[in-house]
């Protein structure tokens, strides 16, 4: 991906001197939008800022059948095109310990508008059951 240009403002002396008057008016508009966008470009954008998008953590414990579907109100102003898992924790004991299998999400939209989560891949009660994990997910 290109960097962002070194140039961030323009100046009013690049334009012909009869032209300056009014140039200034607008580019003092400009210089203050391009400003702000070439700020947020670098390395400022957030999901939940800028993004119609949202950050969810949702704790749970593994019961197998009995700790599915976990459901949660959608903060979006649509329904949901994807959901990305950031990081699934183990919290049963003192300090979260990161979950190192892969894991799949599977998750549907229901009638209600809430997001459900059916099945996590890899998190069974036959090794889990009795454990609480920290689920936290991108969703857009």
């Amino acid at each position: 991906m290109a960097r962002l240009p070194t140039i961030t403002r323009l100046i009013e002396e690049d334009v012909p001197a009869k032209q300056r008057d009014w140039v200034g008016q607008v580019f003092q508009i400009l210089n203050t939008f391009i400003s702000s966008t070439v700020s947020a470009l670098n390395k400022r954008l957030t999901f939940e800022e800028n993004f119609d998008a949202f950050i969810k953590q949702v704790e749970f414990t593994e019961n197998g059948a009995a700790t599915y579907p976990l459901i949660f109100k959608n903060n979006l102003s649509k329904a949901p095109s994807g959901i990305i898992k950031m990081k699934i924790e183990d919290i049963s004991t003192a300090g979260a310990t990161a979950f190192t299998k892969p894991v799949d999400i599977d998750w549907s939209y229901t009638v209600e508008g809430k997001i459900q989560i059916n099945n996590i891949t890899n998190i069974d009660s036959a090794n889990h059951a009795g454990e609480k994990y920290r689920l936290t997910l991108l969703i857009f």
